[in-house]
C-alpha cells in the first residue's frame, strides 16, 4: 500500500513528491492533528508562499476525502488468509474442467495461491486462482455435492 505523496501546498511542483507506506504509523486521516492537539505547519520551502497557512488549509481540506481512522486495521485484516502452505484442496482440474483433484498449497501471495496438483512428482503440474475462487474447494467438497473427483 504504497502511494505517491505531495505535500499540500506545492501545487504543480512535483521535486519534492515521495513514496509512503500508507499503512505507515505517521499516517493519519484529514483532521488528526486538529484533533490531537498538534500543530500542521508548511515545509520550510513555501512558507513564504503562504501568508495564512491555517486559513489555506481549511479551504484546502474542508470536504477533502481521507483515509478511514480503522484504515491500517482494515488492511490488516484484509491480509489474513485462511489458506496457509501444504494445506489440502479440492480444485478444478485444469484438463478436465468436469471434475476436481486434490492439490496443495504451494504459496500464497496477496491472496493468491499456487495449488500443486497432489499427484504432480516434480511439483510442475500447478495452478493459481485467487482464495475466493469458485474453482477452489475444502476436500470432501465432491464428494458432499456428488462431483467428479479424480482420486490420486
Amino acid at each position: 500500500y504504497n502511494a505517491l505523496l505531495r505535500y499540500e501546498g506545492f501545487e504543480s511542483d512535483s521535486a519534492l513528491d515521495f513514496w509512503c507506506n500508507i499503512c505507515g504509523s505517521d499516517i493519519h486521516p484529514v483532521g488528526w492533528c486538529a484533533a490531537s492537539g498538534k500543530p500542521l505547519v508548511p515545509p520550510r520551502t513555501i512558507q513564504h508562499k503562504y501568508t495564512n497557512w491555517k486559513a489555506f488549509l481549511v479551504k484546502r481540506l474542508t470536504g477533502a476525502k481521507t483515509l478511514p481512522p480503522d484504515f491500517s486495521q482494515k488492511v490488516s485484516e484484509s491480509m489474513q488468509y485462511p489458506f496457509k502452505p501444504c494445506m489440502r484442496v479440492e480444485v478444478v482440474d485444469k484438463r478436465h474442467l468436469c471434475r476436481t483433484r486434490v492439490a496443495v498449497v504451494e504459496s500464497v501471495i496477496g491472496g493468491r495461491l499456487r495449488l500443486v496438483y497432489e499427484e504432480s512428482e516434480d511439483r510442475t503440474d500447478d495452478f493459481w486462482c485467487h482464495m475466493h475462487s469458485p474453482l477452489i474447494h475444502h476436500i470432501g467438497w465432491s464428494r458432499s455435492i456428488g462431483h467428479r473427483f479424480k482420486r490420486s
